[in-house]
This record gives structure tokens, sequence and C-alpha cells, in this order.
């Protein structure tokens, strides 16, 4: 299986306004919308990222419908708000769906294999390898990967 691209948002708000006049809805910052239809959903919408549940309930599906011997997981993992990312908040990501899938798959023969996405680097799209371990997110993946990828 190829899973890519979550996005979860930390702060995603059923209610919130979906349909904001900002990059990324969903959120109290939003507030609540005139129209209550216009109000963000249980499980994520279209113009917003999704709630960690989302990604809990996927994760149960793949684990007891598909069953894959391979979960092949190119990252994208934290929210689109990307005037907000730091080097903490894209590994505090990371690191949450990384425990969230070990939690999940733990007792499977599921095989992960990880690697980070664009926006799994701050600033984004950015992965410098110039200088040895100058990428503080990627080092952090090293270590939380560490039982599913060899030295």
């Amino acid at each position: 299986m190829h899973f890519t691209d979550p996005h979860i948002d930390f702060l995603y708000t059923p209610g919130m306004n979906a349909k904001c006049n900002s990059p990324l809805c969903c959120r109290p910052e939003n507030g609540y919308p005139l129209d209550p239809v216009d109000g963000a959903g249980e499980w994520g919408g279209y113009s917003c990222d999704i709630p960690h549940k989302t990604l809990k309930n996927m994760l149960d599906f793949v684990r007891e419908e598909i069953q894959p011997d391979l979960f092949f997981w190119t990252g994208d993992n934290s929210a689109h708000d990307v005037w907000m990312n730091s080097n903490e908040e894209v590994i505090g990501y990371v690191t949450n769906i990384t425990n969230t899938i070990k939690q999940t798959f733990e007792d499977t023969n599921i095989t992960v294999l990880p690697i980070q996405g664009n926006h799994d680097t701050w600033p984004v799209n950015v992965q410098n390898f110039e200088i040895p371990n100058a990428n503080i997110p990627i080092n952090a993946y090293k270590e939380i990967w560490s039982e599913w990828l060899d030295p």
C-alpha cells in the first residue's frame, strides 16, 4: 500500500467554518459559519486538512481490511499552515503519525517504509544535504524510524 499526504491538522475543529477566506479552514480562528451546512464535518473536508481521528480510522481499515505486506509512507504529514511551520511543528506531526502507525500495526507482519515529503522539513520544500546533520527534522526522523530502517 502507498500512503501519502495525510496532512493532519491538530487544530481541526468540527463545526468551524469550512468555507473560509483563508488557505486553510476548519479551525477555531475561522469561526462558525453563518450557515451550519458550511461547518466542518466530523471527518474532514475539501478546504481543510484532516483531523487525527480520520487518520486513525484509515489506518484501522488498512490493518483489518487491506492487510498489506508493505506500507510505503511518503510523507507530507503536517497541516498546510506553512506560515506557522517550525522544525518542532513538522517533527511533532511526523512523530504523531509514526506513533499512530506503530500502535495500529503492532503485532502484524506489515513492513513500514517511510520517507519524508516536502512538507516534512522547515522551511517547507527545503532539504540541504551539503552540511552533515544540518537537517533537524530529518535527523529526528532517523531516530523515530530507527526500528523500520536499518543504519
